[in-house]
């Protein structure tokens, strides 16, 4: 007479899967990570430009080696602002980290560029690092107190600058009468600056 067989009365932790992890294990290539540098502080730019953004980009690293491939992610229509390269070699790696890190693309962008391998090493050293996030603590409010405060006037006065000619000055506004000066040492410095 035959048992039915019932999955529920096998323990997997009681099975040996050691032999068969071994046989088709991958190994995964020590210097996988070492030809690639990732790139932030690119431009964002609209997807059409894409193209003419990483052929700009393409040149700037050819200087340092050959580049195999560059990522360049688009996401709504528009670039995100970072890309990862792939060199031929590692020595070109370390030559665009050496040379393009902090440059200037132009007046509003700085390439930030790292080794791929590099970003595991920077988070591990990060004891602060979790999975979970973990809101900031928000010190209590402090007041400084009124930060405009020296422009107040105790009477209620407006102030107002005068340049006419080779007179000029600071004055406290009088609705009635002739404009009184803040002070004469504020009114002098104004003619050496403007002399």
């Amino acid at each position: 007479m035959s048992e039915e067989f019932n999955e529920a009365d096998i323990n997997l932790d009681e099975i040996d899967f050691s032999d068969l992890e071994e046989k088709y294990s991958v190994k995964q290539p020590t210097n996988l990570l070492s030809k690639y540098v990732i790139v932030d502080g690119a431009p964002i730019a609209p997807e059409s430009k894409a193209p003419m953004l990483k052929k700009v980009l393409t040149k700037l690293f050819s200087q340092c080696g050959e580049v195999a491939d560059m990522f360049l992610p688009t996401e709504d229509e528009k670039t995100k602002g970072y890309l990862i390269v792939e060199f031929k070699n590692a020595q070109s790696v370390d030559l665009a980290v050496k040379q393009l890190n902090g440059k200037k693309l132009d007046v509003k962008h700085r390439l930030l560029v790292n080794k791929l391998s590099d970003v595991e090493k920077y988070v591990l050293n990060n004891n602060n690092s979790s999975d979970e996030f973990v809101e900031p603590e928000i010190p209590p409010f402090q007041s400084h107190g009124y930060l405009k405060s020296w422009l107040q006037d105790p009477a209620g006065r407006d102030q107002f600058m005068l340049h006419h000619n080779d007179v000029v000055g600071v004055y406290w506004n009088k609705k009635q009468s002739d404009p009184e000066p803040i002070s004469k040492e504020l009114e002098d410095l104004f003619i050496l600056v403007l002399d």
